[in-house]
């Protein structure tokens, strides 16, 4: 089973995705700040972050920093989730090694096809399964 932490400012996105993702087959791990989720990722194996790019003390962008300056983590693939307002900050990201951005609203089946991809696991022809 692959684990996803989960990182946004907002309880009920949290347990929207890890509802969602638990469903389909995830183990999730929720964070609600950058700082947070990077005291789990020094605790726990995880094999994807969900990152709001959007949170408050701490940017999505700093928390992709301090997560590839752990050299454990380099290659950690990372979904990041921005509003269209945002959009440049993914066109400039100087650091977008293994880092896929998704814009707001997020529809399930794109998030799903988005993660299963970045994991490379099989897509199902029906992602409803």
């Amino acid at each position: 089973m692959k684990t996803i932490l989960i990182v946004d400012d907002y309880e009920i996105v949290r347990l929207y995705h890890s509802m969602f993702l638990s469903q389909k087959g995830f183990r999730c791990i929720p964070a609600s700040d950058g700082k947070e989720a990077l005291s789990l990722l020094r605790q726990q194996h995880v094999d994807l972050v969900l990152l709001d790019l959007a949170m408050p003390n701490e940017s999505g962008q700093e928390v992709i920093r301090h997560i590839r300056g752990i050299p454990e983590l380099v290659n950690l693939p990372i979904l990041a989730i921005l509003a269209e307002a945002n959009r440049g900050e993914a066109a400039h990201s100087s650091d977008a090694r293994h880092v896929r951005f998704l814009l707001k609203p997020v529809l399930p089946d794109m998030l799903l096809v988005q993660i299963r991809d970045l994991l490379g696991l099989d897509t199902p022809t029906s992602l409803s399964a």
